[in-house]
């Protein structure tokens, strides 16, 4: 598991709107982030989608719903009309998939840093 993360809202929330990426574990993902969500957002209305991290934090401006980003990527998002809310009890879990036949090859090592650094 990787550090928490931000919620990122309207100032003015219109709804309970949540857009989540698509993946192939979404049931269990929809069940966490209720559980851990409940006391910020009531009765989430879940949006998936496979938006840019750009379209999104302007879906989120325009009162279209709320989003969850890491910690470290919401940093880089200091936007008027975005609230952020640090939610430290939820835990990412980060999949990466590979072909790598050499798990500690100096490439995918590189990979793993990098994302450590920025997600």
């Amino acid at each position: 598991p990787t550090g928490g993360v931000t919620l990122l809202s309207p100032f003015i929330s219109t709804n309970n709107n949540l857009f989540v990426c698509k993946e192939i574990y979404m049931n269990s993902l929809k069940n966490k982030l209720s559980k851990t969500l409940d006391s910020y957002l009531y009765d989430i209305n879940f949006i998936e989608h496979n938006h840019d991290p750009s379209t999104l934090i302007y879906k989120v401006k325009n009162g279209e719903g709320h989003s969850l980003f890491s910690s470290k990527l919401a940093q880089f998002y200091n936007l008027n009309g975005i609230k952020k809310t640090p939610i430290k009890e939820f835990n990412k879990n980060l999949i990466v998939y590979h072909d790598a036949a050499d798990l500690n090859s100096t490439a995918l090592l590189k990979i793993k840093q990098i994302l450590n650094d920025f997600i």
